[in-house]
């Protein structure tokens, strides 16, 4: 072949093929990379799916053995003033001393359901809400529904009635003084938007008996 014939054979190649010679080409992933990723994903998602809801909750399952192990469970708005009569701190609450809330104390299974049957018909104790467990989830959870837990502990129920739903709370720490022992519950959130409906929360404490037979007053405080 003549240099003039082969000149005249190169010049009537299609430019988009010398374009893509000189282009880089990507290999394609291996399928075990696209599984691995594919893998990670799924247990970010398990992840976030399992213990999102607790940490909003203001729960954590190490805490169970702590000597005042708690959690917070939803319990919905109502303007029924029957806790506040049965509380044990009924007379701090009439005393307008500070936001003073309610405490109620559950000594054996009996009388978790007592409880759940009487404040059954006023608070919600089936239902989350938004992330937060239900009293029913929470005292499940906690395992604190069995019989071996109320042999040696018992468990206090507060309840804090909020302003709005979007604010989500917890407890900051127990004092104890002389004969007296205090629930301390703080503001978890500073949520940029509030919702203006009303909501309520149960805070829930475990002490040991051998340790609260000795206060003879109980009270709960939201700083």
């Amino acid at each position: 072949m003549k240099k003039e014939d082969l000149y005249s054979a190169m010049g009537d190649i299609n430019e988009s093929y010398v374009g893509l010679a000189h282009s880089p080409q990507k290999s394609p992933r291996p399928v075990w990379v696209k599984l691995l990723t594919a893998a990670a994903c799924l247990c970010l998602v398990a992840v976030a799916v399992f213990t999102v809801p607790d940490i909003i909750a203001g729960f954590a399952p190490e805490d169970i053995g702590d000597p005042y192990a708690n959690t917070v469970a939803y319990a919905g708005w109502s303007d029924d003033k029957t806790i506040y009569e049965n509380a044990l701190n009924k007379e701090s609450l009439q005393s307008g001393k500070g936001k003073k809330l309610p405490v109620l104390k559950i000594d054996t299974l009996e009388e978790l359901e007592q409880f759940k049957t009487e404040y059954g018909s006023i608070f919600n104790m089936e239902y989350g809400f938004s992330g937060a467990l239900s009293f029913e989830g929470a005292i499940k959870k906690a395992q604190w529904d069995r019989e071996d837990f109320y042999t040696e502990h018992s468990l206090l129920v507060i309840y804090l009635p909020a302003s709005s739903s979007a604010y989500r709370y917890g407890v900051q720490e127990v004092k104890v003084k002389d004969s007296s022992i205090c629930v301390c519950v703080e503001q978890k959130n500073d949520p940029e938007a509030v919702t203006a409906d009303m909501a309520g929360w149960f805070i829930l404490v475990s002490v040991e008996d051998e340790e609260i037979k000795n206060y003879t007053a109980l009270d709960a405080v939201l700083n």
